[in-house]
């Protein structure tokens, strides 16, 4: 029950940092860059980090993605759900607690050939511990290789 707690409250304050730092961002109307720059569609279907390249970037519900090439642009565009960020943008372990906070789109992971992003590192840490805690719907999904972004 105490460790419990313990996570309720490091959670906690870390949803209070995010909060902070997404209101100081929002007076931007630009898109905020996902993923640091690499490229989505090599983090997604080769589980590497490549970096992507501005000029064959394009933006998608918010958040300007960088391409490595024209083939990843195409598959990018003929199938962009699969490519990015999950859950419109909030992170997936506040979700878990019932908190709609917005994740910073340079800290994610892949899981199951998904990108998470989350509100702060503490919350990604505990995700990367044990992501079907934090993916209730897809508990039953097998455990696969995860790759830890920034």
């Amino acid at each position: 029950m105490k460790s419990k707690l313990g996570i309720a409250l490091l959670l906690l304050a870390g949803l209070l940092v995010a909060r902070a730092q997404a209101e100081e961002g929002s007076a931007s109307n630009k898109p905020a860059l996902a993923l640091n720059g690499l490229c989505p569609v090599a983090l997604v279907d080769m589980n590497k980090e490549v970096k992507g390249d501005a000029n064959i970037g394009l933006i998608y519900k918010g958040y300007e993605y960088h391409l490595s090439d024209e083939r990843a642009k195409k598959m990018f565009v003929a199938d962009p759900d699969k490519y990015t960020i999950q859950l419109g943008g909030v992170c997936v372990s506040c979700v878990a607690i019932g908190a709609l906070v917005k994740g910073d789109p340079g800290m994610f992971s892949v899981y199951n050939k998904k990108i998470y992003i989350f509100s702060n590192a503490m919350t990604k840490q505990l995700f990367e511990k044990n992501p079907a805690k934090y993916l209730v719907n897809n508990a039953s999904a097998p455990a696969r290789k995860m790759h830890r972004g920034s």
